[in-house]
Formats: C-alpha cells, sequence, structure tokens
C-alpha cells in the first residue's frame, strides 16, 4: 500500500520535461536537481550520500582540466582576511660569522608573501629573535617567471614581520629566506615564511554559472523544502502554467506518517495520522 501511494504520487505530480521556449541553462539546473531529489527520496540514503552527489555534479560543471584544475574556476582575493598557508624553521646560522643557514617553502595561488616572527614558539613557549639576511621570492604570473630579492639584513623581533607583494594572483611562488638565531638561542628562535593566498570562486562567464549557485544553496541546507524551492523556482520559469508541487517534503512527511502511524505508541500513531493529514492538504486538487 505504502508503495503503491508513493509511486502514485511520483507519478501524478512530475511535471513534463520540455517547454518550448525553456532556457537550455534552466533546463540543465532543472535535471540536475531532479537528480539531487532522485537521491534524497532513497531512505538508505544519508546526508554524507547527497553531498557526494551534488560535489560530483558540480565537479562536472566546472570543467575539471587535465593538470587537476578547473576551467570556469578563478581566484581572487578575499574581502576579508585571507587563508594563510605557514611554513615554520628553527634558527640555527651564526650571524656574526657569516654563517646564515637557508630554508625554503612554495604554495600555490598567493598573492603575497610575509616573513614572520611569531611571538610564540610553539603553544606556551616564548620565541627570540631571529637574523633574517636574503628574501628571495620567485614566482609565476601571467605566464611569465619573475623574482623579488631583498636584503633584510637586521634582527626581527618576535611578533613583528616584513611583507612582499605580488603585483597580483600568483599560479605558484617559492620563497627562500636566510637565517640565525643568537648563540644562547639555537633552536629555540622559529622563523616563519606565510603565503596570503586567494581564494576559488566560480566564473560568472561559465554557461552553469547559475547551476552551480543553486546546487551551493542545496549543499549549504540539503532538507527536503529546499530541495522544493529551488525545483519550484524553475518550474515556475520554465512551465509558467503548471504549479509546482513540493514533491521531496510530501514524500518524506508520507513516509515519516507511515512509520509514526506503525508504532505500537498511541501517541506517535496520533501524530502520524495528523502528518497525514497535512500531506493530504498540500496535494494539487
Amino acid at each position: 500500500m505504502k508503495r503503491s501511494a508513493i509511486a502514485l504520487l511520483l507519478f501524478v505530480l512530475s511535471p513534463p520535461l520540455w517547454a518550448q521556449d525553456a532556457c537550455e541553462s534552466d533546463l540543465e539546473a532543472l535535471h540536475a536537481l531532479y537528480q539531487i531529489r532522485q537521491v534524497a527520496l532513497r531512505p538508505a540514503n544519508s546526508s554524507y550520500e547527497m553531498s557526494r552527489v551534488i560535489d560530483s555534479r558540480m565537479d562536472q560543471l566546472r570543467g575539471p582540466l587535465p593538470d587537476g584544475g578547473y576551467r570556469w574556476v578563478r581566484f581572487v582575493k578575499p574581502a576579508g582576511d585571507p587563508p594563510v598557508v605557514k611554513r615554520e624553521h628553527l634558527a640555527s646560522g651564526d650571524e656574526p660569522s657569516g654563517q646564515l643557514d637557508s630554508f625554503e617553502a612554495s604554495a600555490d595561488h598567493p598573492f603575497a608573501v610575509r616573513v614572520a616572527v611569531p611571538r610564540k614558539r610553539g603553544l606556551f613557549k616564548a620565541n627570540k629573535e631571529v637574523f633574517v639576511g636574503t628574501v628571495q621570492v620567485r614566482y609565476q604570473r601571467d605566464g611569465r617567471e619573475r623574482e623579488i630579492t631583498k636584503d633584510i639584513n637586521q634582527w626581527m623581533s618576535p611578533d613583528t614581520w616584513r611583507s612582499f607583494d605580488l603585483g597580483g594572483i600568483a599560479d605558484e611562488a617559492t620563497v627562500s629566506v636566510e637565517s640565525a638565531s643568537r648563540p644562547n638561542a639555537r633552536r629555540e628562535s622559529v622563523v616563519e615564511i606565510h603565503f596570503l593566498q586567494a581564494v576559488a570562486q566560480d566564473d560568472p562567464g561559465n554557461p552553469s554559472y547559475d547551476t552551480l549557485q543553486t546546487l551551493s544553496r542545496i549543499r549549504q541546507r540539503p532538507e527536503p523544502d529546499v530541495i522544493d524551492v529551488e525545483i519550484g523556482r524553475l518550474e515556475r520559469r520554465l512551465f509558467p502554467s503548471l504549479p509546482p508541487v513540493p514533491t521531496t517534503t510530501l514524500i518524506t512527511r508520507l513516509r515519516e506518517a507511515d512509520i509514526l502511524m506503525r508504532s505500537t505508541k498511541p501517541e506517535e500513531q496520533e501524530k502520524g495520522r495528523k502528518l497525514l493529514e497535512q500531506v493530504m492538504i498540500l496535494l494539487p486538487r
């Protein structure tokens, strides 16, 4: 009985997948949402499975490239504080004798780099000052190899830094730093390289940009009502003469009502009957 009711509900509520003047991108988005709805309607599927299906679909729409990037993803400077990749080094060079040690680190998509002496060494230990010699930054931007070389040649106190702007977002950057510590602070003086990162953003020029935005909203809250709202928005645009029906919500509540009505507890049976009445009210007439 339960399976027959759900099957009949799906048959009655399924809208046509054709419209004479439909926009191709809207049809693409609606097709993706119908696939996601099918996943949501399988009781055995978890939220993890839902996220996996959405991520897979979004990955395809971004145009994956053989090198691991995406055709339709660009990197931009964030409006707020950027993510920072940090690489640390325990300085052990000897500045008076000119025997500086050197360490190197790399990262993708930075727009600036910093050489920093942090306030603390680990969680609880205070850091010591560090002598910083030559800083060399090698990076690729706009298809060109570029380089910045600065002779700092000074002791830097804890909680200080020197920044280097790359004039844009680099594909990748490699920074090498010469350093030394005081003789009585060997292996107790930390210097860090910071890469200030650009963030990935869907390219508005992507023909599937609107679809990606829709899928992103559902991924943040993959609930039946959210899926129905997004499907309804597109169905009203594509099929203005057909009022949208919250199929995902109806079937989800129908299943919940069935489980409650099968309970041996009278109070849960009553909840199930009331929920079933709500489902019947939402059905098209």
